[in-house]
Protein backbone atom coordinates (compact mmCIF):
# COMPACT_ATOMS: atom_id res chain seq x y z
CA UNK A 1 0.00 0.00 0.00
CA UNK A 2 2.96 2.38 0.16
CA UNK A 3 2.18 3.35 3.81
CA UNK A 4 4.78 4.41 5.73
CA UNK A 5 5.16 3.61 9.35
CA UNK A 6 7.01 4.03 12.04
CA UNK A 7 9.80 1.64 13.42
CA UNK A 8 9.74 -0.33 16.71
CA UNK A 9 12.95 1.82 17.67
CA UNK A 10 10.92 5.34 16.59
CA UNK A 11 8.15 3.74 19.06
CA UNK A 12 9.75 3.13 21.89
CA UNK A 13 11.88 6.63 21.33
CA UNK A 14 8.97 8.28 21.58
CA UNK A 15 7.27 6.80 24.74
CA UNK A 16 10.56 7.76 26.39
CA UNK A 17 10.30 11.16 25.14
CA UNK A 18 9.28 13.77 28.21
CA UNK A 19 6.08 14.74 26.75
CA UNK A 20 3.05 15.93 29.08
CA UNK A 21 0.45 14.14 26.52
CA UNK A 22 0.41 12.72 23.02
CA UNK A 23 -1.48 14.45 20.27
CA UNK A 24 -2.85 11.97 18.45
CA UNK A 25 -5.11 12.16 15.36
CA UNK A 26 -6.89 9.03 14.40
CA UNK A 27 -9.49 7.59 11.65
CA UNK A 28 -10.96 4.47 10.35
CA UNK A 29 -11.91 3.38 6.86
CA UNK A 30 -13.60 0.07 6.02
CA UNK A 31 -13.29 -1.57 3.24
CA UNK A 32 -16.95 -0.57 1.21
CA UNK A 33 -19.27 2.02 2.62
CA UNK A 34 -22.77 1.78 3.92
CA UNK A 35 -23.72 -1.65 6.08
CA UNK A 36 -21.81 -4.40 4.30
CA UNK A 37 -18.30 -3.70 5.23
CA UNK A 38 -16.45 -6.89 6.21
CA UNK A 39 -12.90 -4.97 7.71
CA UNK A 40 -12.26 -1.68 9.26
CA UNK A 41 -8.97 -0.17 9.41
CA UNK A 42 -7.90 2.07 11.77
CA UNK A 43 -4.96 4.33 12.07
CA UNK A 44 -3.84 6.67 15.00
CA UNK A 45 -1.19 9.47 13.65
CA UNK A 46 0.93 11.76 16.01
CA UNK A 47 -0.45 15.15 15.33
CA UNK A 48 2.66 17.70 15.76
CA UNK A 49 5.06 14.80 13.47
CA UNK A 50 2.17 13.38 11.05
CA UNK A 51 4.00 9.67 11.18
CA UNK A 52 1.87 6.84 11.90
CA UNK A 53 1.54 5.11 15.57
CA UNK A 54 -0.70 2.42 15.70
CA UNK A 55 -2.82 1.05 13.41
CA UNK A 56 -5.89 -1.28 13.81
CA UNK A 57 -7.60 -4.13 11.80
CA UNK A 58 -11.24 -4.90 13.03
CA UNK A 59 -13.10 -7.64 11.18
CA UNK A 60 -16.84 -7.77 11.39
CA UNK A 61 -16.95 -11.03 13.00
CA UNK A 62 -15.64 -9.42 15.63
CA UNK A 63 -18.05 -6.84 16.26
CA UNK A 64 -21.90 -6.75 16.48
CA UNK A 65 -21.95 -5.11 13.04
CA UNK A 66 -19.75 -3.50 10.39
CA UNK A 67 -21.07 -0.46 12.21
CA UNK A 68 -19.38 -0.94 15.02
CA UNK A 69 -16.57 -1.88 13.96
CA UNK A 70 -14.43 1.89 14.19
CA UNK A 71 -15.22 2.37 17.70
CA UNK A 72 -14.27 -1.20 18.43
CA UNK A 73 -10.94 -0.14 16.71
CA UNK A 74 -10.43 2.99 18.72
CA UNK A 75 -11.03 1.44 21.78
CA UNK A 76 -8.64 -1.62 20.69
CA UNK A 77 -6.05 1.21 19.53
CA UNK A 78 -6.31 3.29 22.64
CA UNK A 79 -5.96 0.60 24.90
CA UNK A 80 -3.13 -0.59 23.42
CA UNK A 81 -1.05 2.39 23.30
CA UNK A 82 -2.09 3.03 27.15
CA UNK A 83 -1.07 -0.34 27.98
CA UNK A 84 2.33 0.54 26.10
CA UNK A 85 2.72 3.50 29.15
CA UNK A 86 1.81 6.39 26.42
CA UNK A 87 -0.11 9.49 28.21
CA UNK A 88 -2.32 10.23 25.73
Amino acid sequence: MGVQMIGQTTFYNIQKEDWKKLHLTGDGRCDTPGFSAKYCHYTFMLDDRKEILHTELVQVTEATSSVTMEPLAFKRGMTELMDQGLDV
